[in-house]
């Protein structure tokens, strides 16, 4: 059973960005629903399908008053890389010390060195309204399913 559940508050924590700064997560979510995606890495080519996935649908997010951001134990300079093979146009921080993944109870692969995929709605007063946490690349909520748990999430 997670660490983390739904109503519990979200670990706030000051991550590396791609683009060089440093990102509270607190920052992220005071501003609005925040959905925040643990991935496996660079190295993943399902992960780097999800990330495009969510970039596709990226406005329909914003509409709805929801960010997106990602994060991986990948370096600052491997995530910049992902961000502008990708074009991602949100945030995507870098967690190579496993504070967040640890913080949030993300499973952790110590064999391939990465953690495991995760998804994370947390609402504006920084609780958790949803989590889901998968052993593996694949099984993660789609784009289209997270969309729609954030228009009933705010709703409430």
């Amino acid at each position: 059973m997670p660490k983390l559940l739904p109503g519990d508050r979200a670990p706030d924590l000051t991550l590396p960005a791609a683009d060089g700064s440093s990102v509270p997560l607190s920052d992220l979510w005071t501003r609005g629903w925040t959905l925040l995606t643990f991935y496996r890495g660079d190295s993943c080519p399902v992960c780097n399908r999800y990330l495009h996935g969510l970039q596709e649908v990226l406005g329909q997010f914003q509409e709805a008053g929801a960010r997106i951001v990602a994060i991986s134990a990948d370096r600052p300079d491997l995530e910049r890389e992902t961000v502008e093979r990708q074009k991602l146009a949100f945030p995507v921080l870098s967690d190579p010390e496993h504070r967040a993944i640890d913080a949030y109870d993300v499973i952790y692969n110590e064999t391939a060195g990465h953690a495991e995929p995760a998804v994370f709605l947390i609402s504006p007063t920084g609780t958790i309204a949803y989590e889901s946490i998968v052993s593996g690349p694949l099984g993660r909520p789609a784009p289209d399913d997270l969309l729609k748990i954030v228009h009933m999430a705010s709703r409430r």
